[in-house]
């Protein structure tokens, strides 16, 4: 997203919030003035000739913030409206944030209008500010209501609409973050439109992924499944014990659950450090995690 210098105005910042809530009407009125876009016709020009650096920062800003705003509230008609009123080229809506957001927060709707207007954005390398692909920013939905629902629905969606299911992104394939996510049946849709299955081998090393990650669920299914607490085979960020991994993501729930399957809180990492001293080095869930950690034995 472009960096913005200057803090929004008041307008920009009632307009941006007429855009997250849906409020379309409001929102055509906000802008009919010159107190959010201040030049319409030119900043238009600008943007269909791709003349960038001419564009002013207020207005760039107003534009850019409107549409993040109207894809995290999920308003496919609101989003509609400013892509007819300021015609953005399909890069630019990974560049600033629009499309990633409207994956996460957003509704199928505003998903399905974005794809439709720009199809090829469903493989491409990046969604930006949630990392990943498109896809694998779908599969890792986990925190907004209907979570479950919401995730299966948009990782079909994205793979109905031609995602490539083994396409790797930063952290690996689509099916790595299906099996490290809180929903197994991820897994079962990736491999339905194409997905190459993962050995078991395979699946239970992405135990500390899934540790480190706090998905309890996932957790709690590889070690159903055999997988060894102790193993260290993936690589950074990764690296490590599940039990370091959930301890450095300030997971205090998946540690405790990883102890009472049999994880050594004793254990050193690579480093020599103790699970303890990991512990008091973190700032989140500090005290939490060292207090638990010495409840099972845990020392120096």
């Amino acid at each position: 997203m472009a960096f913005y210098s200057a803090p929004s105005t008041q307008a920009q910042k009632e307009a941006f919030k007429a855009a997250e809530d849906g409020h379309l009407d409001l929102l055509k009125e906000m802008l009919a003035r010159t107190d959010v876009v201040k030049d319409h016709n030119t900043f238009v020009s600008q943007l269909r000739e791709r003349r960038w650096s001419e564009m002013d920062g207020h207005d760039r800003q107003s534009v850019d913030l409107l549409y993040v705003n109207a894809a995290r509230g999920g308003h496919a008609d609101t989003l509609r409206f400013l892509l007819d009123r300021y015609p953005y080229e399909s890069t630019w809506l990974l560049g600033n944030f629009t499309f990633s957001e409207a994956i996460v927060h957003g509704s199928l709707e505003t998903v399905r209008l974005t794809l439709d207007r720009w199809p090829d954005l469903v493989n491409a390398n990046q969604a930006h500010s949630h990392g990943g692909t498109p896809l694998t920013t779908a599969i890792r939905i986990t925190w907004v209501a209907g979570a479950r629902k919401l995730a299966y629905s948009m990782t079909e969606l994205m793979l109905k609409r031609g995602a490539d299911p083994n396409k790797p992104s930063s952290h690996g394939l689509p099916m790595e973050y299906a099996l490290t996510s809180s929903w197994p049946e991820l897994a079962t849709l990736l491999i339905k439109h194409g997905a190459e299955p993962l050995p078991l081998e395979k699946e239970l090393q992405l135990l500390p992924r899934a540790a480190r990650d706090g998905r309890l669920e996932a957790v709690s299914r590889l070690v159903d499944k055999g997988a060894d607490l102790d193993s260290n085979t993936l690589d950074g960020p990764y690296s490590g014990t599940a039990l370091l991994n959930a301890i450095l993501g300030h997971h205090v729930h998946v540690a405790e659950y990883l102890i009472l399957a049999g994880a050594d809180p004793g254990r050193r990492s690579l480093s020599g450090r103790s699970m303890l001293q990991v512990a008091a080095g973190s700032s989140a869930s500090k005290d939490e995690m060292v207090q638990m950690l010495r409840g099972y034995g845990a020392r120096e």
